[in-house]
């Protein structure tokens, strides 16, 4: 069930995109790859709503090694798309609606995640409203919910031990915020060392360790075993392209609940996880599912499940990750979504597509009740005629 005005009908009149290169501040090195830079495609849709013509925006960001899909693909198939005669005709939101007018291109999650988010945006900016209060059964966040913001998971690469356990207690001193670390590329004494010295530091914190399937089974079990003593929340993605009795498996067998996260997607193996109750955790990246609608669909799931579902990003700008930080304000009465989420990346970046930087406070993204997303991203907010 989705909010009624998800149904609405609207018409495409006009996609405009641009490729943009935004510079990471350091390299991010993971047990997956190492990223410099984030290649992205900011995405404008001219939308017939009701009559009226309103402006949409979205984000299209593949990650090497994560997606399958390259930028090249992506600008590809939207230049397939733009002269698509089903994208023009009228659609909505609905179930089913979308793929049916993107057809094969659906295929391709990071472009789905790009033209739904802008039809969102579109819709949401038609009706005065900010994205959140369509991303819930009804229009329940106030202005204060979006104030208070989502509460952030920080996110420590592989440094030394003691410089990891230093920067952690500044970030979240004696709370009960979340801290990722990720694990698997050093060797085990490493990791134990990292982890000792974090707790050391941060007694109170949710401890997260994400190994981006850097181990065997039975190497994550050691692991797991190692690690059990710190009161760890989840090792995230131990093993890669583990099956859904695998993964069922370790999390019978681990005194440590295991997370899914790039085992995640797509949305169907998700559904298998939660269906199999194979995971204490899921990672769950918009981008990488393919929408903010697919991807809460999957939280209640989660949440009937009694499965903990950290909503997360893939290095996005700051359109992709305040989208995805209105979806869980919006949804944020669900018990699934009560911990911290992986929306802390926008300090990863040396310049962003928003006019200003994310807003946080006391490890909290915040926002206001702004229509839409809330912000038009670069290169049009950089040029006369688009409206807040």
């Amino acid at each position: 069930m989705t909010h009624p005005l998800i149904q609405t009908e609207m018409q495409v009149l006009e996609l405009q995109w641009a490729p943009l290169d935004l510079d990471l501040l350091v390299p991010i090195r993971t047990a997956a790859a190492t990223y410099r830079v984030r290649h992205v495609v900011m995405l404008r849709a001219r939308v017939r709503i009701e009559g009226r013509e309103v402006v949409g925006y979205g984000e299209c960001s593949p990650l090497p090694g994560w997606n399958a899909e390259s930028r090249d693909d992506v600008i590809a198939a939207l230049t397939l798309l733009r002269d698509d005669p089903n994208l023009s005709a009228p659609l909505s939101l609905g179930p089913g609606q979308l793929d049916q007018a993107l057809g094969q291109l659906a295929l391709l999650p990071t472009l789905r995640f790009a033209l739904e988010l802008a039809l969102l945006d579109a819709l949401a900016r038609h009706h005065s409203l900010p994205l959140a209060a369509i991303l819930g059964l009804a229009s329940t966040a106030t202005a204060d919910d979006l104030h208070q913001g989502v509460p952030l998971q920080t996110t420590f690469a592989l440094d030394a031990p003691l410089i990891t356990a230093q920067r952690a207690a500044v970030a979240v001193g004696n709370s009960e915020l979340a801290i990722k670390l990720k694990v698997g590329l050093d060797p085990l004494q490493g990791d134990l060392e990292r982890i000792r010295l974090v707790r050391e530091h941060c007694p109170n914190a949710r401890l997260r360790l994400d190994a981006n399937g850097a181990f065997s089974p039975e190497q994550t079990l050691r692991f797991a075993r190692a690690v059990a003593e710190f009161d760890i929340d989840f090792i995230e993605e131990p093993v890669s392209q583990l099956s859904v009795d695998a993964f069922q498996y370790l999390q019978q067998a681990s005194p440590v609940p295991i997370a899914a996260d790039e085992s995640a997607s797509p949305p169907a193996q998700a559904r298998a996880l939660i269906d199999a109750r194979a995971v204490g955790a899921l990672v769950l990246k918009p981008m990488s599912i393919g929408g903010l609608l697919p991807t809460l669909e999957l939280i209640r799931l989660a949440d009937a499940a009694h499965i903990q579902v950290v909503v997360s990003n893939l290095i996005e700008s700051a359109l992709g990750r305040r989208a995805a930080a209105h979806l869980v304000i919006a949804n944020r009465h669900l018990h699934a979504l009560q911990g911290c989420h992986g929306l802390k990346t926008g300090g990863w970046l040396r310049a962003d597509v928003a006019p200003r930087v994310d807003i946080t406070a006391r490890q909290h993204l915040r926002l206001d009740d702004t229509p839409g997303v809330g912000f038009i991203p670069r290169p049009w907010s950089e040029q006369p005629g688009d409206a807040p």
